[in-house]
């Protein structure tokens, strides 16, 4: 690490710790991040990270990061050290049920291309960083295309317990 030019983090589990943090393991922390809490392990750290957080994450996006950093281009970064191009807006910006959200129209099953998915079965897109809805799975689909609530994946905070379940508190982006 000392050596490297860049460090990229791929992954949750790589960037915040994800589901080893959670395991009980004595893995804690990602690579350079204890969920929030930045943890950098030597002096100039934090200039050479960059984190593509996801659950997976996708494959594009790593491509894309790949090629921009071999050709020289600079990359603006949130707090988290994500590429802005793909981390600076929420999922729910990208997603097809935004309509259905505005005017609070739940959808009660799975599955079912009407409605949104927030208010019932907890999906997390308002509050969740990523592209999900912008660069589609297979050029096709994405969780809440698919009828299924995002699950916040590409955040620090991710996996939570009760992914099917609505948050009372509102959570605020900064």
């Amino acid at each position: 690490a000392l050596k490297a030019k860049k460090i990229i983090t791929v992954g949750t589990c790589a960037t915040f710790g994800g589901i080893f943090r959670e395991s009980g393991y004595n893995f804690t922390t990602g690579f350079h991040f204890n969920q929030e809490k930045q943890t950098f392990l030597f002096k100039g750290f934090k200039d050479k990270t960059i984190s593509i957080s996801g659950c997976p994450i996708q494959p594009q996006i790593l491509a894309n990061i790949l090629y921009a950093i071999k050709n020289g281009f600079n990359l603006k970064l949130d707090k988290y050290n994500r590429p802005s191009e793909y981390f600076g807006w929420t999922v729910h910006n990208g997603c097809t049920r935004n309509e259905y959200f505005e005017y609070k129209v739940d959808n009660h099953n799975f599955g079912k291309k009407e409605g949104c998915m927030f208010y019932e079965h907890g999906c997390k897109a308002p509050f969740t960083r990523g592209s999900c809805n912008k660069i589609l799975w297979n050029e096709v689909n994405s969780k809440t295309r698919n009828g299924s609530p995002c699950f916040g994946c590409t955040e620090p905070d991710f996996p939570k317990e009760n992914l099917f379940k609505t948050t009372i508190h509102i959570e605020v982006l900064e």
